[in-house]
């Protein structure tokens, strides 16, 4: 969060930070900047608004409504007919304009002088393939509880979201917990050099942006950069089970460590709750941890570990983790006469494979169902891994079936016979009206899928249908 009331930065301060040329300097003398936005709606008074050239727009058509909603600086790529034609002929605009080569690079550029400038903070990543929000949440939570922390809010994980979110940063500030994610080659190496993260957790290598990175052997070689150089990292920690957690030790030696629930055992265990989630024994201290699943432990074990390292107590521990909560597509729970599992935030193989196991084994005096939608940027691997997950389901899943996307259709042709129900469909009306079908009072339906599935879609039609399954818990 950028308070309104806090000066970032004087708009002179801004142009050299970014090595770029500032027009109408007149109009600049004694400007503030209170925040830095990329979306002309979220312009307030005291705004640098950077006009980015994205897939569907182009920023620098939104400097005239960036200018009225109160900004007192634009940043635009030079020569660009907006800006040409908002200096020519300006006596005293009132604002100013900064020119640069590219106004991506440009917004890095800030942000990483401005995060320069705290020399107090300490800066931990986190990036992995899974469950890097939950764990940028839980530490956030954890450190809290000890001293001032900032994060980034939301999902400004990225190559424009993670320099907006450094602008939160302030000189009360201890502990900065950034999400670092990439979906595509050399990300990482920017959001690095970006963030100088001194501690970074990698919670694992998946198969999450396969189809953009090309092997699980790339994704590694790319998040691992959120170490930085050996003599720079002061402490990074990796799933002790990870298929590349070796290879890493051998790189950062002593500077490298392992989480888990094996590593961690001499101080940490737990229970399984089901639905409720989990207890977590730490030291003395009993922790009701309300997100459920086992890949959730790892989560917590990631961020308790991190926070060993700070020297934070068990009793700080155990407030942070208790004040975590499920967010929305991130395993929440849904009650009523039809109990819902939603976790369609996003999705790979390796999540899937969790959450089917997760479901299998949960304790359930009904019926159990899965609905599985397609899991998205998976290239020219898409048939192997949604084959995978159709047959994975078929066989360790103990209820019925809902395939749903276009992506599961050579998986279901194809599968071996099973007793069980089994539908697959790529048309949401005809997966509709077969689950509405399928589902009846003491169910329990698990959604998990890609985003871009849409997967609330299903969701609401299962609470107009479910009595008393309103807000998650």
């Amino acid at each position: 969060m950028q308070p309104d009331d806090h000066t970032l930065m004087t708009v002179k301060e801004a142009a050299s930070m970014m090595s770029g040329t500032l027009l109408l300097e007149s109009a600049a003398a004694g400007k503030n900047i209170l925040s830095v936005v990329i979306d002309s709606r979220k312009v307030k008074a005291g705004a640098l608004f950077f006009a980015l050239k994205g897939e569907n727009a182009d920023g620098h058509s939104f400097i005239k409504k960036a200018v009225s909603a109160g900004a007192v600086c634009c940043v635009a790529e030079k020569g660009h007919s907006a800006v040409i034609g908002f200096t020519r002929g300006a006596d005293d605009p009132g604002f100013s304009v900064i020119t640069v080569d590219d106004t991506l690079k440009a917004l890095q550029a800030l942000a990483k002088n401005y995060r320069s400038k705290f020399k107090n903070i300490s800066i931990i990543g986190i990036t992995g393939s899974n469950g890097k929000t939950t764990t940028k949440e839980l530490l956030a939570a954890i450190f809290e509880q000890d001293a001032p922390t900032v994060m980034n809010e939301g999902n400004l994980n990225s190559e424009t979201g993670l320099p907006l979110a450094l602008f939160g940063i302030r000189e009360i500030h201890k502990y900065g917990v950034f999400e670092m994610g990439i979906n595509h080659p050399g990300e990482m190496a920017v959001l690095a050099d970006v963030a100088m993260p001194d501690y970074a957790i990698l919670t694992n290598i998946g198969t999450a942006h396969i189809g953009n990175m090309g092997s699980r052997e790339r994704i590694a070689e790319e998040k691992m950069k959120i170490f930085g150089a050996p003599e720079k990292l002061k402490k990074g920690i990796v799933h002790e089970k990870d298929d590349f957690a070796k290879m890493m030790k051998d790189k950062y030696g002593d500077k490298m460590d392992y989480f888990g629930l094996d590593s961690q055992s001499d101080y940490l265990s737990y229970e399984d709750s089901g639905l409720a989630g989990n207890i977590v024994f730490l030291g003395k201290e009993k922790i009701a941890f309300s997100l459920i699943g086992r890949h959730n432990l790892l989560n917590a074990a990631a961020a308790i570990k991190m926070a060993k390292i700070f020297n934070v107590s068990d009793s700080k521990i155990k407030e942070g983790i208790e004040k975590v909560t499920s967010f929305f597509g991130r395993g929440e729970i849904f009650s009523g006469n039809i109990t819902v599992v939603f976790d369609a935030y996003n999705s790979s193989k390796e999540a899937v494979k969790t959450m089917v196991d997760f479901a299998d084994k949960l304790s359930w005096n009904g019926r159990k169902i899965i609905l599985l939608g397609s899991v998205f940027e998976t290239g020219d691997k898409s048939e192997e891994i949604h084959g995978f997950i159709t047959n994975y389901t078929i066989k360790n899943f103990c209820g019925a079936v809902f395939f749903f996307g276009k992506e599961f259709e050579a998986g279901f042709r194809n599968m071996e016979k099973s007793e069980k129900f089994v539908f697959w469909s790529a048309d949401f009306e005809e997966m509709k009206n077969a689950l509405l079908t399928y589902l009846k009072e003491g169910d329990l339906i698990v959604l998990k899928g890609s985003r871009g599935m849409a997967l609330e879609r299903f969701l609401e039609v299962i609470r107009r249908r479910s009595e008393g399954c309103g807000q998650p818990r």
